[in-house]
């Protein structure tokens, strides 16, 4: 969605989804947590790092910032779109809770918690 100029995105996709918040923030903060989780999947299935590493989580949250800072920059050439840094908040905000609940599974797993 974040290419397709404004005056295409339907109205609902634009009004008010839950607890008074813009559908488009969450359904940026929803984007973001799938991304986070299928980055950490496709790495762990790769067995590239120890799993249970907290510095490894905080790597796949920083390469989904990455991708969602370029997201939004790459909106401001698009019609009718600007950056927004409460977008890219949404982006971090969503990929960060989605990694917590994995790093909570994780440690209960090994019975750390």
């Amino acid at each position: 969605l974040s290419k397709i100029p404004s005056h295409l995105i339907p109205f609902r996709l634009k009004s008010k989804l839950f607890f008074g918040l813009h559908s488009d923030w969450a359904l940026h903060f929803i984007e973001y947590a799938i991304l986070a989780v299928l980055l950490y999947f496709t790495l762990a299935s790769w067995s590239v790092l120890n799993r249970r590493s907290g510095l490894w989580l905080a790597g796949i949250w920083a390469v989904s910032g990455i991708i969602g800072i370029i997201n939004e920059l790459l909106q401001n050439g698009t019609p009718g779109r600007t950056v927004s840094f409460d977008d890219l908040a949404a982006n971090l905000i969503g990929s960060a809770i989605a990694l917590f609940i994995i790093f909570v599974a994780m440690q209960r797993n090994t019975g750390k918690i």
